[in-house]
């Protein structure tokens, strides 16, 4: 797992939608929310991004970090 950096859409609080992430410094759009759930320390997110490519995103909200892995 290596640290990404996200930008998320929050409406009501942080983070709700992830939007874009950079990913061995290239940006990528995401495309779809293909599920999230919650976890002790944080969310996480599985989103599919432009050129059908599948990441699992995960946020620590006690150190505002995002981590990811691609499947």
């Amino acid at each position: 797992m290596q640290e990404v950096k996200v930008t998320c859409r929050s409406e009501d609080s942080y983070p709700q939608l992830p939007v874009r992430l950079v990913w061995d410094e290239e940006i990528m759009q995401v495309t779809t929310i293909l599920s999230r759930s919650r976890l002790p320390d944080g969310l996480v997110f599985r989103v599919k991004t432009n050129g059908d490519r599948i990441f699992k995103l995960y946020y620590q909200e006690e150190k505002d970090l995002w981590s990811g892995q691609e499947e």
